[in-house]
């Protein structure tokens, strides 16, 4: 990931996870790294963050001013690598629904399988 998708990753995060803890933080992170890695929603950060209809917050994207606790977060990740298994590519709070087939929960939010969601 080069300095141009790492700009674009922070800001994402912020506006996903900014107000919550590391881990959720890194939770959100590793999905959208594991999106990445599957070539499915494409093979560049930027692709994977402007898929249509994946993330919302990208309407604000501009607008966001990551925290030093989320660049932490993103530098982490990507040196380190996902923790999270390969296969967990979603997550949605439990205002919108909750999954029963969820993977993990963290907080209200809950994380799920490609396997499941397709």
């Amino acid at each position: 990931v080069n300095a141009e998708e790492f700009n674009l990753l922070c800001p994402v995060l912020e506006l996903e996870a900014g107000g919550e803890g590391r881990e959720l933080q890194k939770a959100v992170t590793e999905v959208i790294i594991n999106r990445l890695n599957s070539g499915l929603w494409g093979k560049t950060i930027t692709e994977v963050v402007w898929s249509p209809n994946q993330f919302e917050v990208m309407a604000w994207i501009y607008k966001a001013n990551p925290s030093e606790l989320t660049k932490d977060t993103v530098r982490n990740v990507l040196q380190n690598g996902p923790e999270i298994p390969g296969r967990v590519m979603f997550f949605r709070t439990d205002h919108y629904f909750s999954w029963a087939r969820a993977e993990f929960c963290i907080g209200n939010v809950y994380f799920a399988s490609s396997w499941w969601y397709q």
